[in-house]
């Protein structure tokens, strides 16, 4: 899970102020976060020159790509929060007012029967599988571009390094509802041959 410190998360969809390759993205001080189909793009700020002159000098970026995925798949919004965001650039006719903001998206089929689904709570950015009666979840894979190396630490976390600093994915849990009760599944990281995914 990524810190986004302690301000609400909010999903902004993209209505023409950014590439139009993004659907969704998220602003954070240290890093932000651009949802795309195919993967996500987090652009992470190195904290020891944050307040360099240079601001070109101080990102990294770091690309997830769903490996497999279905690319035609852009996420949707789901539970509005409430909150709009406006940006005001360029021409008044360039400017982008009252987007709507969401607590959660979902990448729907992006594997055969599987969704992804991200959601934002107070200080983290949480991601789950949905996987549907008779799909395959090991068609699920993931791959890091632009980090130092990854490795899965004794409790089962996912540890990505970049040289703007590191990050770590919680140990993942799965869970299986029979007769409306969740009965426990194993699981856990497996890196594969080159290590990125």
């Amino acid at each position: 899970n990524l810190d986004f410190g302690r301000v609400p998360l909010y999903f902004i969809p993209n209505q023409g102020q950014l590439d139009k390759q993004v659907a969704f993205h998220i602003q954070g001080k240290d890093k932000s976060l651009y949802f795309t189909p195919g993967g996500v793009t987090m652009v992470l700020t190195r904290p020891e020159i944050r307040a360099s002159e240079n601001p070109a000098a101080e990102k990294w970026v770091v690309k997830l790509d769903f490996v497999g995925a279905n690319k035609k798949v852009r996420p949707v919004g789901e539970e509005k929060t409430g909150g709009v965001v406006s940006y005001f650039r360029g021409k008044p006719d360039e400017w982008n007012a009252g987007l709507p903001t969401y607590s959660r998206i979902v990448y729907r089929n992006l594997w055969p029967g599987i969704d992804l689904a991200y959601s934002g709570t107070s200080n983290r950015l949480k991601y789950e599988f949905i996987v549907h009666p008779g799909a395959d979840p090991s068609r699920v894979r993931l791959a890091y571009r632009g980090v130092d190396g990854l490795a899965v630490d004794g409790q089962g976390r996912l540890e990505v390094n970049t040289p703007a600093g590191g990050f770590k994915d919680d140990a993942p849990v799965a869970w299986q509802e029979i007769a409306g009760a969740r009965k426990g599944v194993s699981l856990g990281y497996k890196l594969g041959a080159r290590g990125r995914d």
